[in-house]
């Protein structure tokens, strides 16, 4: 039996990946959403895999302990085997139907290795803390250099921003360019 946590986080059932949190069971890129019921009812079984689930414990783990009728398990179980390639109930692959005492998973359920699971922070690329550092520098010596009398300033003539290298990746660039576009932009500002 899996730890609900784990299984909350994400979970696959043979081909396809089920994502708990948005109520998804994917196949090769294809998206399957399940009703809130249905994706509680689908963790109950992985929680529970290999072992029958009754409809007295899907109630408690699914609806609380709240009254519910065995028709509304069906359902759910039904929405489960459309999600799951449309399973077929007379010759499971996915959810085996036990008569009189409940529903089991019929496939083994894995964990996603932790690095496979997809981090919802941006780091900052190394790069980035470089090339933005770059910049500060420079503006501060052009800063530094419009403040001062008009004959010292007349030593720097002219200033180039050249081209900056994308380090983080093709759908990066728009960043890179539009760093040198606002530096350039900025620069211009500054008179003389």
């Amino acid at each position: 039996m899996t730890a609900d946590p784990d299984l909350r986080r994400g979970f696959e059932i043979g081909p396809f990946q089920v994502i708990p949190e948005r109520n998804i069971v994917r196949r090769d890129g294809n998206d399957v959403r399940l009703e809130g019921k249905q994706m509680d009812t689908l963790v109950a079984l992985a929680r529970h895999q290999p072992n029958v689930v009754s409809n007295d414990m899907l109630a408690d783990e699914v609806w609380d302990g709240r009254p519910v009728t065995d028709e509304s398990i069906v359902q759910c179980i039904k929405g489960i085997r459309q999600a799951l390639g449309k399973d077929n109930p007379r010759n499971p692959q996915y959810v085996e139907t036990i008569r009189g005492r409940g529903y089991r998973l019929m496939v083994p359920v894995t964990l996603p290795e932790p690095e496979a699971v997809p981090s919802t922070s941006f780091q900052v690329p190394r790069s980035w803390w470089i090339g933005g550092a770059a910049a500060i520098l420079i503006l501060a010596v052009v800063l530094l250099q419009s403040e001062q009398s008009p004959d010292e300033a007349a030593a720097i003539d002219s200033v180039v921003v050249t081209r900056f290298v994308n380090m983080g990746g093709a759908e990066n660039q728009f960043l890179v360019d539009g760093f040198g576009e606002q530096l350039i932009s900025t620069l211009y500002q500054i008179p003389d």
